[in-house]
């Protein structure tokens, strides 16, 4: 099991006194920081200023630390200064006018690569995915749930909604620290360590926006021949219908319509080679082929 080590940098440093019980657990990368020790003093150095976590956890072994350690800055009973207010485009379902950091458990994941960029390595990885399942567990934060909202930019995933989750930096703000995560969100690693979290079931499948890209193209092809709308990818149709052609090796075509509401329980979605169906009450998905708009 990774270790869990108390680098406290005092109560001054933070928020006192977490007000409300933490409700979302926040994923944040470094972007540059190259060491748990680095990041410790640099918070530090910020004390009065506003600017720590929760945690971090290190990339590789060090004169200070081994590779998948967790230091623990800031107790869980008071709020961290990593999160605050939402920017233009921020996941939806998170409130406005309240300051995030007494709301949220934040960590930082040590990345030395000022873009984010690389995968996390394995040590790593195993830590975050037994951080969030520990702390989730001891805030009764849930962990099996999985949202995409537009940000201003693309079609974004994350894990939590109004009730709670696991969430990332870019969910808060989407204009200035998008790439936080960077490369772990962009290559799926982000939906790997939430695989992980729920012991490899119950998570939806998601294809990473704008990067499987002969899928986009699939579903685009139509409208860019056409020169018509170009429907939305965010939203449970669109991974039915991916997952028939990674998985099942069937291709509906590209989309004729929107999603439409046929009646109090179905949304259907026509394409040129036939249909799905979606209960909202049941949740039920059906495709059917053959045709277009019946």
């Amino acid at each position: 099991m990774p270790s869990i080590i108390q680098k406290p940098i005092g109560r001054n440093c933070g928020f006192i006194n977490q007000l409300y019980k933490p409700t979302w657990f926040v994923v944040h990368f470094t972007g540059g920081t190259p060491s748990l020790q680095s990041l410790y003093n640099y918070w530090l150095s910020q004390c009065g200023v506003g600017s720590n976590s929760h945690y971090g956890i290190e990339r590789t072994s060090n004169a200070n630390a081994q590779a998948g350690d967790i230091w623990q800055f800031v107790p869980l009973t008071d709020g961290a200064c990593a999160n605050c207010c939402l920017e233009n485009g921020a996941a939806p379902f998170l409130p406005t006018g309240v300051n995030l950091n007494v709301r949220t458990v934040s960590v930082e994941c040590i990345n030395p690569d000022t873009g984010n960029n690389g995968d996390m390595p394995q040590a790593q990885f195993d830590s975050l995915v037994y951080l969030i399942q520990t702390v989730c567990k001891q805030m009764n934060i849930p962990t099996n749930i999985i949202t995409q909202y537009w940000n201003g930019y693309e079609n974004t995933t994350t894990w939590g909604n109004s009730n709670g989750g696991v969430i990332m930096h870019r969910d808060i703000a989407p204009q200035n620290r998008r790439m936080c995560p960077g490369t772990p969100y962009y290559s799926g690693q982000m939906q790997k360590i939430m695989n992980a979290v729920n012991g490899g079931s119950n998570m939806a499948v998601w294809i990473p926006p704008d990067k499987n890209r002969a899928i986009i193209d699939m579903w685009e092809a139509f409208a860019r021949a056409t020169n018509t709308p170009i429907y939305q990818r965010d939203r449970g149709i669109f991974k039915f219908w991916a997952d028939l052609i990674t998985n099942q090796n069937i291709y509906l075509g590209s989309p004729l319509t929107d999603e439409i509401v046929y009646d109090n329980n179905w949304i259907v979605e026509y394409f040129e080679a036939g249909s799905i169906w979606w209960n909202r009450t049941r949740y039920e998905v059906h495709a059917i082929t053959g045709g277009g708009p019946q």
